[in-house]
């Protein structure tokens, strides 16, 4: 058996070897060299038809001599040396990546794609940011309004509540001013229904006084002296007691008061006049000589144009106005 070589670099091969020594190709590119020992191939002849015979002029088949083995060009060595090159960085490569490190173009697109996550999530928190503030701007707003709901409302309703207050407390006020009016009306009324009498009786004492006041009869000037004095405390009296009477802030009846209190005053002004004049009178057993004395106090309460009494010309413009 002859010697083999490498079918890429042409190095021979030493026996037992699996990859060339020189280039690393695989042995089985390798093709043993030309052996002088070993015998030629056989020429083969040409074949004939069975039983044709051999032409004589038949040309003889040229047999291609052997060839030697050509010697690997320098472009073959370079791709082999490229190859194993490449064949160690991949497996450089695949090694560094199995450890667990980033290979060169997966860094930078790490780093990009780190980079674009970075902007990415600083985009979303930037917009988390933004919804986060504008959700509480809008919080605060409604809150605020919300407040100031809630405050128009209570301020609404304690406004309702002091208006209704008030209108219970006017209500009370009026009933109680009504009822404090019909009180005093009841009261006016009173002194108001005696002012007639009154007025009646004056005019029957005033009569019995022109009639007696110069009698010679005492025991008669006397008595009708007595029911004079009678009807003058009576009258003193509804006066006093009149003036006690206190006018309601507002009343309705304030007018009706102030008529009552000035027709009482000329009553007693008139049944005064009568009473002194009766006093004079009955200093005297015989009055008849002292009539002008007598009658002073009356003509002094008379109108000196119309010789009337100015007590009793009130009193009768006066009681008519008086309505209830």
């Amino acid at each position: 058996m002859g010697t083999r070589f490498c079918t890429s670099c042409g190095a021979p091969i030493q026996p037992g070897k699996k990859f060339c020594m020189r280039c690393g190709a695989p042995i089985a590119d390798a093709s043993p060299a030309p052996d002088s020992t070993s015998p030629a191939p056989p020429t083969r002849m040409p074949s004939t038809a069975p039983g044709s015979p051999a032409r004589a002029d038949a040309a003889p088949t040229d047999i291609p001599a052997p060839q030697p083995a050509k010697r690997p060009g320098t472009g073959t060595i370079v791709a082999i040396v490229a190859a194993v090159l490449l064949a160690l960085v991949l497996v450089f490569l695949i090694a560094w990546s199995a450890s667990g490190n980033a290979l060169p173009w997966q860094a930078g697109a790490d780093q990009a794609q780190k980079a674009t996550g970075e902007k990415s999530e600083a985009a979303k928190r930037k917009a988390a940011q933004k919804k986060a503030a504008e959700d509480k701007r809008k919080a605060e707003e409604a809150k605020e309004k919300a407040a100031e709901a809630e405050a128009e409302a209570e301020a609404k309703a304690k406004a309702e509540a002091e208006q209704k207050a008030e209108a219970a407390a006017q209500a009370q006020r009026d009933a109680e001013k009504n009822a404090e009016d019909a009180q005093f009306k009841g009261q006016l009324v009173l002194y108001y229904n005696r002012l007639s009498d009154y007025d009646s009786r004056i005019a029957s004492c005033a009569n019995t006084f022109n009639k007696t006041y110069l009698s010679g009869d005492y025991a008669a000037r006397s008595s009708a002296a007595s029911d004079c004095y009678s009807l003058e405390q009576s009258i003193q009296g509804d006066v006093s007691s009149f003036a006690g009477i206190q006018v309601p802030e507002g009343s309705a009846y304030a007018s009706q008061h102030a008529s009552i209190q000035r027709c009482l005053a000329d009553l007693q002004s008139r049944i005064g006049c009568i009473a002194s004049a009766w006093t004079t009178d009955l200093a005297y057993d015989d009055p008849a000589p002292h009539k002008d004395q007598i009658l002073a106090p009356i003509t002094a309460g008379n109108n000196p144009h119309t010789s009337k009494s100015i007590a009793l010309q009130d009193y009768q413009d006066v009681y008519p106005t008086i309505k209830f």
